[in-house]
């Protein structure tokens, strides 16, 4: 059904959202956006170390899944630095990649295929603009067109998919 009513909507029963974190980071497609140099990465690392050791994040317990990071803006030397610094321990089911195929030019399948292979049940894409080649997107419907198939991809694999970008 693709169209309700007001009573159609209220009469019916719709199961409970698939939560990564309960409450506040449903399966599906999410964003984290701002300003360069406010903590985005940090914080998406945060929730990568959470899901991948079934740890807390923000203070809300996690279930254990692999996690993927396209860590696009890092180099090796700075992400070992970041997982030195939070003290991420050997064997912890994070596999990072600093560079990638673009996602609007076969990455997107390269990815599907990963998430197949690991069962991961996060991805943070750090950042969006890296991922697709842009240093910026401010046409909505290119926004959409790129985003739709990253939506479709967690939607179907039951997942979520953590996009990072810069917001001025």
């Amino acid at each position: 059904v693709s169209t309700w009513t007001v009573n159609d909507l209220l009469d019916a029963d719709f199961p409970e959202p698939i939560w990564t974190v309960p409450g506040m980071i449903p399966v599906g497609l999410g964003s984290l956006a701002g300003k360069p140099k406010v903590g985005k990465s940090w914080l998406a690392l945060q929730l990568a170390i959470a899901r991948a050791t079934a740890g807390d994040f923000l203070g809300i317990k996690v279930d254990q899944a692999p996690v993927i990071y396209l860590a696009l803006e890092d180099s090796p030397l700075r992400l070992k630095g970041r997982i030195t610094a939070m003290g991420i321990k050997r064997n912890t089911p994070i596999t990072f990649h600093t560079e990638y195929r673009l996602l609007n030019a076969g990455g997107l399948d390269d990815l599907y295929k990963e998430i197949q292979e690991t069962g991961a049940k996060l991805v943070i894409v750090d950042t969006f603009g890296r991922a697709v080649g842009k240093h910026e997107i401010k046409d909505y419907s290119e926004n959409v067109n790129l985003l739709s198939p990253l939506q479709q991809m967690a939607q179907e694999l039951g997942i979520t998919i953590l996009v990072v970008d810069h917001h001025g």
